[in-house]
């Protein structure tokens, strides 16, 4: 068994920042998404760009050009773990399946429409 699951090597990788960032914006998310889903989604971006500015600084690759590419992927990075979230949590039960709505066409004339079509 791994006994590293987050290195600086790994964090310094776009599979590691978003990993990272996915798992604190998901675990500190219920108390932010009390102001608002907005401030979770500036809350990733922070989340994002702590991190790799933590990383350059370990490093010892802390610039202004390392701070300004950061605050540019930290977007990208916050993105991608939303979508990662998007992508793990269970499809939303509260959508009533579609229904037929006044006006449309009965299956039954569907099918009567759909045998006449292909006997032309």
């Amino acid at each position: 068994m791994p006994t590293d699951l987050f290195t600086m090597n790994y964090l310094g990788t776009f599979a590691g920042l978003v990993a990272a960032t996915f798992l604190l914006v998901s675990f500190f998310k219920e108390k932010v998404k009390v102001l608002g889903d907005w401030y979770v989604r500036l809350f990733a971006v922070m989340v994002a760009l702590a991190i790799q500015v933590f990383v350059f600084y370990v490093n010892g690759a802390l610039t202004v050009a390392a701070v300004g590419t950061a605050f540019l992927n930290a977007f990208l990075v916050a993105m991608a773990a939303a979508g990662a979230y998007n992508f793990s949590k269970p499809p939303d039960s509260s959508i009533a399946p579609p229904t037929a709505a006044s006006g449309d066409i009965s299956s039954e004339a569907k099918a009567a429409e759909a045998t006449t079509e292909q006997t032309y």
